[in-house]
């Protein structure tokens, strides 16, 4: 069985942990893994610190082994590098089916901000204050003096038959600054907006703990949170309401080692995120 305590301790990583019950009054955990650099490399949360450190140590498994397989020439063109250089469209997990689904909506989310940003297909405003938001979420978005929602609703097809996936775009206002999180799901429900909101509230602790590193995307991070306007200038500019139709690209599924499941999709009109120049809003 996978041993997540020895596998961090092996590779000089710890984790970090936060509960939300002061604050909202109900337990919320928050973890974090981080390397022998101080910078925190995956993250999950829970309302149980289980399922917490379970997300946090399953991306952390998932990132260990992109590194692994973007080291050998063969693994490279066979994982789809030579398409998208960097881990976008992966997921890892413990059930093949559930693996594939969340690598799909990963893909999708890519793909819908992509065109957002860059090729100015416009995204729907959501006004998530009609919504019966809980208090964890809205612990969240309290943490921000303003909070822009944006979803585009997707649908493609998959395995013989055509999935809905929903898209959200966070944009958390803070100071002079914005920033961004994003998800993908199933459905349209309160995970899509936490999970999200929740992304924001990371990047805007990158700016106010982390040291500078200056590379993608924490170039980014750090110069969008001082450009709100330059943020919300290309969402808002975007003006095409007939959204073209997603298709697969690249699609691979890989049992690893002690029954667990490396998955990764990548569609078709996209660009990859950390390409273009600082001021792109996409990270």
């Amino acid at each position: 069985m996978i041993n997540p305590e020895i596998i961090l301790k092996n590779d000089g990583c710890t984790i970090q942990e936060y509960d939300l019950i002061n604050e909202i009054g109900t337990h919320f955990y928050h973890s974090a893994v981080i390397n022998n650099q101080g910078i925190a490399i995956s993250a999950g949360y829970g309302s149980s610190i289980h399922d917490s450190r379970k997300i946090a140590f399953s991306e952390y498994l998932e990132r260990k082994y992109i590194a692994e397989l973007k080291s050998t020439s063969y693994e490279k063109s066979s994982w789809g590098f030579d398409l998208i250089s960097t881990g976008c469209g992966f997921a890892f997990g413990y059930e093949k089916n559930k693996t594939e689904l969340r690598s799909l909506s990963e893909a999708v989310e890519r793909w819908v901000l992509s065109n957002c940003i860059d090729e100015k297909y416009k995204m729907e405003k959501v006004n998530y204050k009609n919504l019966n938001l809980g208090k964890i979420t809205n612990w969240y978005l309290s943490q921000f003096e303003k909070v822009h929602f944006y979803f585009k609703e997707v649908l493609i097809h998959h395995q013989g038959s055509f999935i809905k996936f929903y898209a959200l775009l966070c944009v958390a206002v803070s100071g002079k600054g914005v920033y961004q999180g994003s998800s993908a799901r199933m459905h349209f429900n309160e995970d899509l907006f936490l999970h999200a909101i929740i992304e924001s509230f990371r990047h805007l602790l990158i700016v106010r703990n982390n040291k500078v590193i200056n590379t993608f995307p924490e170039n980014r991070i750090r110069f969008f949170a001082n450009n709100a306007d330059l943020a919300l200038d290309q969402i808002n500019s975007a003006y095409k309401t007939e959204w073209p139709l997603p298709s697969l690209k690249f699609q691979k599924t890989q049992i690893m080692n002690e029954n667990c499941f490396l998955a990764r999709t990548i569609l078709h009109g996209w660009s990859c995120w950390n390409t273009s120049d600082l001021n792109r809003f996409l990270y």
